[in-house]
């Protein structure tokens, strides 16, 4: 069983940072358990469920409730980042196979390109150019007339 101690009903409102309307209903309905001494509330807390020694001063006290509740605010901003950094990482995997598919589409109009243009080895003289402008069925090289 774990070690208990007893606090007045304002020290468990502020541990358990819950209203005392609450933490009266916790004693009535038994999740939580206490005791009247002289006319006040004395509340049993586990001493780890406070996360503090019962001999601890209040401000020490204070402080690790307080610690206590930036390292949970730090652990939520913590799993927060790493889901973040998933979905980027996949944002960043899907751009990245858009990007391949593209340089493929790319790749492919250039070789279309290429083929689509004259040979440039095989370069007409501005002769033969100029006259098949002129007469498209003309045959300039055997000057059949």
């Amino acid at each position: 069983m774990p070690e208990m101690r007893q606090v007045t009903m304002s020290e468990a409102m502020r541990l358990l940072g819950l209203s005392r309307s609450t933490v009266s209903r916790r004693l009535k309905d038994g999740t939580l358990t206490g005791r009247k001494h002289e006319g006040k509330w004395l509340i049993g807390l586990p001493v780890d469920a406070i996360g503090v020694a019962p001999d601890t001063p209040v401000d020490l006290r204070e402080q690790v409730i307080h610690l206590t509740h930036q390292v949970d605010q730090l652990t939520n901003q913590v799993t927060q980042l790493a889901d973040e950094r998933d979905y980027l990482r996949q944002q960043v995997d899907r751009l990245e196979g858009l990007l391949e598919s593209q340089n493929v589409i790319i790749q492919t109009m250039q070789m279309t390109k290429q083929k689509a243009l004259p040979d440039p080895t095989k370069r007409r003289s501005w002769w033969k150019r100029f006259s098949g402008w002129i007469d498209p069925t003309a045959d300039v090289d055997g000057m059949q007339g």
